[in-house]
């Protein structure tokens, strides 16, 4: 459940009231809880239960200002404080720290730096929210079934954890989620994008809830739409959305750019799903090999055969492995008649066929995935390198 941060206000001029309460208003996940000018104000705010967080503007006298500092302290010394001041000389911003001062704010106030230092202290208060387990699926080539290994992949993950599962649409110009599912959203990535700031609550919102406990967030519905989404954008989304579920899936476009490039950031998993054809393994080893030079650890970029002894397969399994060095990630048989009949009708396949190869095989990489991210950490650092470096080369 998301926690609302509940914010006082103190300043010794009232006038400053309607300034700080339209400043606090655009911070997510945060409630006033008050405004106080005097010292018995302040003790009224103070009561037991009424604040997490307090503002405190030390102009126009500093001295007094942090007289006040360290009587708050005394009353609540795990109140989380933020002291307001347009002096930026260290000296002062030291003795505001000493007085008890968690955070600190320069005047003019930037409503950025205001909505940060509070979410540090929200974070402080309540307990950072775990960041979810994010898997990136990637199609080697158009039709090689990723937006179908991504569909049902949520879909197992959300009954494996017992937890509502994320899938996320960023495939921006050709989408396919909503037609494999059925679904007429009413929001999707495009309108998320159109404000300044994204938080959980708004992302929640946006949602697509199935019966399944699969949330969706489609991708734009017209193409004129797509110019909305900004990488930014994408990094508020995952943010967001890795405070509400355990899984978030991604289905990923087969073109690596600015604005998807950015979900592979701390990706913790990142699926290149192909046939075993020359074309499909051909444009899969230069994904792969691409990731890897942009510093992707191996460990995160895995291979899924689709369609696995396909009867016009002209590449073997063994082919494939000796070619990457390493053995895929997993297979999943060829049943192409029930995918595509579940994909026409818009059911996930468990839907239509719980006991098909397809879905057997997708549970038992779904086990495979939990186990493996619940036992791993995978290099966060050079994770984080690669968005960097796909940013760099535009």
């Amino acid at each position: 459940m998301n926690k609302r941060l509940r914010v006082g206000i103190y300043s010794s001029k009232d006038t400053r009231e309607k300034e700080f309460r339209r400043l606090l208003e655009r911070c997510p996940e945060t409630e006033i809880a008050g405004f106080a000018s005097t010292r018995d104000d302040l003790e009224r705010l103070l009561a037991p239960g009424g604040v997490n967080a307090l503002l405190i503007h030390l102009d126009d006298d500093v001295e007094f200002g942090l007289g006040i500092v360290q009587h708050v302290v005394r009353l609540m010394p795990d109140l989380g404080i933020v002291s307001i001041s347009a002096a930026t000389d260290p000296q002062t911003i030291i003795r505001a720290m000493r007085a008890g001062c968690a955070q600190y704010v320069c005047a003019p106030v930037d409503g950025q730096d205001l909505a940060d230092a509070l979410e540090r202290i929200r974070h402080a208060h309540f307990g950072a929210v775990r960041r979810s387990r994010r898997v990136c699926v990637m199609g080697s080539a158009g039709g090689a079934g990723a937006t179908t290994v991504a569909c049902n992949l949520a879909l197992e993950l959300a009954r494996l954890s017992g937890a509502r599962a994320g899938l996320i649409d960023l495939n921006l110009e050709f989408g396919d989620i909503t037609c494999a599912l059925d679904i007429t959203p009413k929001y999707t990535i495009a309108n998320l994008c159109e404000g300044s700031t994204i938080d959980r609550v708004m992302a929640e919102s946006a949602m697509h809830e199935l019966p399944s406990g699969v949330c969706i967030l489609p991708g734009p519905k017209k193409l004129s739409e797509v110019a909305r989404v900004t990488a930014t954008g994408i990094r508020q989304v995952l943010e967001a959305v890795s405070g509400l579920y355990p899984n978030v899936v991604v289905d990923m476009p087969r073109s690596i750019h600015v604005e998807t490039a950015a979900a592979l950031e701390g990706a913790d998993l990142v699926l290149i799903v192909t046939q075993l054809n020359v074309a499909g393994v051909r444009n899969a080893t230069r994904l792969y090999e691409y990731l890897l030079e942009l510093g992707a650890p191996e460990e995160v970029v895995e291979l899924v055969i689709n369609r696995y002894k396909a009867d016009h397969g002209s590449v073997t399994l063994k082919d494939v492995e000796q070619h990457f060095r390493r053995p895929v990630f997993a297979r999943i048989p060829n049943d192409y008649k029930q995918a595509i009949s579940a994909l026409d009708l818009g059911n996930p396949i468990a839907a239509s066929a719980s006991s098909s190869p397809v879905r057997l095989a997708i549970q038992d990489m779904s086990r495979h995935i939990a186990v493996e991210c619940c036992s791993q950490e995978s290099d966060t650092k050079a994770r984080r390198g690669l968005i960097g470096r796909l940013l760099a080369k535009k």
